[in-house]
């Protein structure tokens, strides 16, 4: 449940994000209400846009989930984009060469889990070296990006 405060912080970003894209619409020479319902339409004007909104969304939203939880210990995780690709590696290989009948309903599990395990098994390292040998989580993630 989202207290009250923490809603009207949400509508807050909401309002302000709306307005900065107003702005620079209209510093564009574009109208700002008329920008906002074609991207409305684009998006749920349509069952593919719609889907296509999901599809973006998902990896966004779990890619700051796994920001957003460490950052509530107080541990900073700059290599989600990382972890993110090496997770959609495994998925893609497990779903191409592992799934065994190719049906949603044992392909989806077995390729979760394998995202799960391999963006896991890539931030071990970093993980590693903050508990054990007190480095700094920030550049280990970080670099790890690069890789």
């Amino acid at each position: 449940m989202i207290s009250r405060a923490g809603g009207l912080n949400l509508l807050t970003a909401l309002g302000l994000a709306l307005g900065v894209g107003a702005l620079v619409f209209a510093a564009y020479g574009v109208n700002p209400i008329s920008a906002y319902v074609a991207m409305a339409q684009g998006v749920l004007g349509s069952a593919q846009g719609a889907s296509e909104a999901v599809v973006k969304a998902i990896p966004l939203s779990l890619t700051g989930l796994a920001v957003a939880l460490p950052a509530t210990m107080l541990l900073w995780n700059i290599g989600a984009e990382g972890q993110y690709v090496c997770g959609a590696v495994a998925a893609t290989w497990v779903t191409l060469f592992v799934a065994p009948d190719g049906s949603a309903i044992t392909t989806l599990p077995l390729a979760v889990a394998a995202a799960a395990l391999a963006g896991g098994l890539w931030a071990l390292g970093p993980a590693l070296l903050k508990a054990r040998l007190n480095v700094s989580e920030i550049l280990t993630t970080l670099m790890l990006n690069y890789v």
